[in-house]
């Protein structure tokens, strides 16, 4: 895995959405799944622990989901409507004793739309949500059921379930050792019988360096790899490796602190901030600088689309008071599918600091960055901005 730990295991993962694919979609299922057996168009949801859903005609507030009959839980429970309600519990009610605050952070963007969840009947539910929203199912799809029998049955010990997690998904869990491996085994009675794995044994490996994850391969020490060192791709072909690749759509913006940074550098006094600096500093600089910004700032209507120059970039920042420009941006090794996310910061660096910027990169583990994001600038006053998921391109 490119996954920088062995994602957490009580239900939605850690590790961005490596931890989604490796682990989330591995060991739990969710009311409505993404269809992934196709490779030459965009992926679709489709239907998981729900057999069909439908708005309330008479309040599109209110979604009504119909549940899949005979499914069981790894601990062979049988999965109902109970569970559903308790599974949205546990993320949101604070009062609950078996509330997990972890869950609450890793799920509560999927379920800012939740007011409610409510049991009609042992297989089927209704969601209250706060605003009408046609795209209400797509959040659903990346909320993992785990088992509520197996919580209680360990007192609700959550990191005792996390050594122990039972859910619906394809596989099961066997074996973990943290921060080196963990280990999984079929789900021979999942309900889904064309997503029954074909191996004994699936034992997930995190490796974020490219060069270690590509060694690792040709040595035999794993059969299978994400996003191989690129300079290494013609070796493994004469090794006989088979490279697959396709499209990845993954457009994620560098974001810069401009309410409270302090840049000493940057504003030429001490106590500046990037907010007092010249709009031309922080908008047409850049918009000459990176092709990217200036696309997709002309594509929003935001700003006149100009020629890339670099020159001219640089004579707007020394016009501002801030030619070099020091900045320190903050990226990860990997995380939220990036996958060559070191040598494209490299590139994205050097191209601007052709522009009279002076890029400074601090490289941490994905949960370290996002720790920098959510705690914000004023508890990490060195840190300019953080490269949010920085995958592919720069707005």
């Amino acid at each position: 895995m490119t996954a920088g730990d062995v994602p957490v295991t009580t239900g939605n993962p850690d590790q961005g959405f490596e931890g989604y694919r490796f682990v989330g979609y591995n060991l739990y299922d969710a009311l409505l799944l993404w269809d992934l057996s196709k490779a030459d168009k965009p992926s679709e949801i489709k239907l998981g622990l729900a057999t069909s859903y439908e708005i309330d005609p008479n309040d599109h507030k209110r979604w009504v989901f119909h549940l899949r009959k005979g499914v069981t839980w790894h601990d062979g429970c049988e999965f109902t409507a109970d569970d559903v309600v308790w599974n949205y519990q546990y993320r949101t009610d604070q009062k609950a004793p078996y509330f997990l605050a972890q869950q609450f952070a890793y799920s509560r963007s999927f379920l800012v739309n939740v007011k409610s969840v409510n049991k009609i009947d042992d297989y089927t539910v209704a969601f209250e949500t706060n605003f009408v929203e046609s795209l209400f199912p797509y959040s659903l799809s990346y909320v993992m059921m785990v088992s509520q029998r197996r919580a209680k049955e360990l007192n609700y010990d959550w990191a005792q379930y996390a050594l122990h997690p039972s859910g619906t998904g394809p596989y099961r869990f066997d074996r973990f050792v943290p921060h080196q491996r963990l280990e999984l085994v079929p789900n021979t009675d999942y309900w889904d019988k064309a997503r029954i794995p074909k191996q004994d044994r699936l034992v997930l490996i995190p490796m974020p360096e490219a060069s270690t994850r590509t060694a690792a391969l040709l040595s035999g020490q794993v059969n299978w790899i994400e996003a191989p060192l690129p300079d290494s791709i013609a070796r493994l072909k004469s090794d006989g490796m088979r490279i697959v690749t396709n499209v990845y759509p993954h457009d994620w913006p560098y974001m810069l602190n401009f309410t409270r940074g302090t840049v000493q550098e940057f504003a030429g006094t001490p106590g500046g901030e990037l907010r007092d600096q010249p709009a031309r500093c922080r908008g047409d600089a850049r918009r000459h600088g990176d092709p990217g910004a200036r696309r997709n700032a002309a594509d929003l209507g935001l700003l006149r689309p100009s020629s890339d120059d670099p020159a001219k970039a640089k004579a707007l920042l020394k016009d501002a008071g801030c030619l070099p420009c020091k900045v320190t941006f903050g990226i990860s090794t990997s995380g939220s599918g990036q996958m060559q996310p070191l040598p494209m910061n490299e590139l994205v660096k050097a191209q601007l600091e052709e522009a009279g910027f002076e890029i400074s990169l601090q490289t941490m583990d994905w949960n370290a960055l996002l720790d920098v994001y959510r705690s914000g600038v004023d508890k990490n006053p060195n840190m300019m901005g953080s490269i949010f998921h920085a995958a592919c391109s720069i707005r």
